[in-house]
């Protein structure tokens, strides 16, 4: 992920089984972010549970429900020194699929919320923080190509948005204090990608571009048992 001086990468691994008719999974991501100067950087390592639950409204129409909740622990490298800190966060998001000729349209939406508890180096700290952000889009995928050796190869495209605020934040320093204010965020992006299947096994490719701020590439695999 490249955005506008700074640049981050993440790896992520989830695993997941049906239980009952609900897919439950569970997952590890390690993100680092680094100012394009190098003087901050920041670690994170997330565990997460959830569970997805599928319905078919028509023969045409599927409705997935997702819910989960998760931890983090936080290292942030700055000139003042380094910090560890932990949070805590949870997301719902409700999705509906409508197939055409072969042709799959989709639409989601979706909130999540990060509360993270205080952070100090020896001279200085940092108040507990909330944030939440509120997501959705549409988008669509082609009908799949099939390929030699008993590939087949499918694309979708997409748009989406995510409006997010963070809480004020109290920064004690020097026997004084400070008051960062809270902030807003509004961001649109297009999202474009591949995804290349042999039986159980797919290999995905995404591109996720939000004009002027940043690019995202995702590369991904699951197999499915």
């Amino acid at each position: 992920d490249n955005g506008q001086g700074f640049t981050q990468e993440s790896q992520n691994i989830t695993s997941g089984k049906n239980i009952g008719g609900f897919n439950v999974f569970f997952g590890l991501e390690n993100a680092q972010a680094d100012l394009s100067d190098n003087t901050q950087s920041v670690e994170q390592q997330m565990v997460y549970a959830g569970a997805t639950k599928s319905f078919q409204a028509s023969a045409n129409m599927d409705i997935i429900g997702l819910a989960l909740l998760g931890a983090t622990s936080s290292d942030y490298t700055t000139p003042g020194g380094s910090m560890d800190g932990n949070g805590v966060f949870g997301a719902v998001s409700g999705r509906v699929n409508y197939s055409v000729s072969d042709y799959v349209f989709g639409t989601y939406v979706g909130y999540a919320i990060h509360n993270t508890d205080p952070v100090a180096t020896t001279t200085i700290s940092f108040s507990s923080q909330s944030s939440d952000v509120f997501f959705g889009g549409l988008d669509f995928r082609t009908p799949t190509s099939e390929l030699k050796n008993g590939k087949s190869l499918g694309a979708v495209f997409g748009v989406g948005f995510q409006n997010g605020s963070a809480d004020a934040v109290t920064m004690s320093a020097g026997g004084g204090t400070t008051t960062i204010a809270g902030t807003d965020s509004n961001q649109q992006f297009g999202t474009a990608g591949l995804d290349l299947t042999k039986g159980a096994a797919t290999s995905s490719l995404r591109l996720r571009m939000a004009p002027g701020e940043s690019f995202t590439v995702d590369l991904g695999f699951r197999i499915s048992f």
